[in-house]
């Protein structure tokens, strides 16, 4: 397992006019998001109501950069759009417990797109947080 990019990720978080983010209550997840936008648009919103649900604020989609200039013309035309969803689990107080709502978030997610057409384009990694 790799550490958390925090200095990279607070850069981000700055520029988009968020604020720092802490370390003891952020949890980073990986979303392989549809390729087409409207699919894209309510997945991230099933994400985010998901969340809300849970008492989890989003606090920002960070979209991963790609360079497409090195990528094979079959693997960019089926490259899902990658983001980061970046959270804020407030009611938890150890890392633990963090990890845990953020897996149940996970869960809840998967079980909330089942139905939806896009459900199978949908690839959402575990969030976690490291301190």
């Amino acid at each position: 397992m790799t550490s958390i990019p925090w200095g990279l990720l607070n850069e981000w978080a700055s520029k988009e006019g968020l604020p720092s983010l802490e370390k003891s209550s952020t949890g980073i997840g990986m979303v392989f998001l549809p390729k087409d936008e409207i699919f894209k648009d309510e997945a991230k919103a099933v994400i985010t109501k998901t969340f809300k649900n849970e008492g989890v604020e989003v606090l920002g989609w960070r979209p991963v950069p790609v360079n497409t200039n090195v990528v094979g013309y079959y693997a960019k035309e089926t490259m899902p759009n990658i983001q980061q969803v970046l959270v804020k689990v407030p009611k938890e107080e150890n890392a633990d417990d963090i990890e845990r709502e953020l897996y149940i978030c996970r869960k809840l997610v998967e079980k909330a797109s089942k139905s939806e057409v896009w459900q199978d384009e949908l690839y959402f990694v575990l969030c976690q947080i490291k301190l």
